[in-house]
């Protein structure tokens, strides 16, 4: 089987490639820019983007993977143009004839709630249209995950940027952080992707949201992490003004159905992020999640 994969150099992409690196498909993987991690993974096929739009190459594709992804602290231009218009031109060079299965990263945030996730229903809604008109064999999967975490994850993200301005008790500007969020650990992510593109019969859904089932206030986090941490840092709920801040937890039951289930629950998961985060600044601690997360659910 041979699998095309967009989006395979971020944050999500390389843990997914470890896996399909280990495993008897052909895997190409488009990449904008050289990065010096593709000597890892020998039996992955890395094409240049640009390239594979401008030339007539490898169009029998089974599989399409979009992990693309511009959230939104991107220009409404750079998201658009990711998160929409880059994955349908690649599918629109595919031959529909060959292609079996698109899946693509959605999320699990509602529709509305910024331009990342209405760019992410419009791909869907047109890719469903596109399925239906041109060769119905094709089954499309999106997949809405929560929010996603883990090990190396870009420093501009939300826990990363939280952790660092704990451990070095700088002031923390945040919304009143009511909101009840679930959070996946990355590794879970895609190993619930890699195990959904191996499910060789045809699925009977569209939309599968990804989480652990399991939701905790950002408040309730961060105070958790500013207590397991010892940090010092002032904590200004309501600084930032928000509006209509939803709450997001996955209802797993499709996960359920398919017998794919998390392997990490919040609490092992962060004791795993923190730890890391400490020990890159030479200060690891042993940590008592267990205790400190106190208004967790009995994960």
């Amino acid at each position: 089987m041979q699998i095309l994969l967009l989006g395979g150099t971020g944050f999500l992409g390389k843990y997914l490639l470890r896996l399909l690196n280990d495993g008897e498909d052909k895997i190409f993987c488009l990449y904008r820019t050289k990065k010096e991690f593709f000597s890892n993974f020998e039996n992955i096929h890395f094409i240049n983007l640009h390239e594979f739009i401008n030339t007539t190459g490898i169009k029998k594709i089974d599989y399409f993977i979009n992990l693309c992804c511009s959230y939104k602290n991107s220009s409404i231009e750079s998201i658009f143009l990711s998160n929409l218009f880059l994955p349908l031109h690649i599918v629109f060079k595919l031959d529909s004839d060959y292609l079996k299965k698109i899946i693509t990263i959605g999320s699990g945030l509602p529709i509305t709630y910024n331009t990342y996730t209405y760019s992410k229903y419009c791909l869907k809604s047109i890719l469903l249209n596109y399925v239906s008109c041109t060769n119905k064999r094709i089954q499309l999967l999106n997949l809405n995950p929560e929010y996603f975490y883990g090990l190396d994850e870009p420093q501009n993200r939300f826990l990363s940027t939280v952790l660092t301005k704990l451990c070095s008790n700088e002031q923390l500007n945040l919304s009143e952080g009511k909101q009840i969020r679930d959070f996946i650990y990355v590794e879970d992510l895609a190993s619930i992707i890699y195990k959904i593109i191996k499910i060789k019969s045809r699925i009977e859904y569209v939309d599968i949201p990804i989480g652990t089932g399991y939701g905790i206030s950002i408040r309730n986090l961060v105070c958790s992490l500013k207590d397991c941490l010892g940090s010092n840092s002032v904590l200004n709920f309501g600084a930032l003004e928000t509006t209509n801040e939803p709450n997001s937890v996955a209802n797993t039951t499709i996960l359920n159905d398919l017998n794919i289930m998390p392997k990490y629950s919040i609490k092992s998961g962060l004791d795993l992020l923190i730890n890391n985060h400490l020990n890159n600044q030479e200060n690891r601690v042993s940590i008592d999640l267990d205790n400190k997360l106190v208004n967790f659910r009995d994960l």
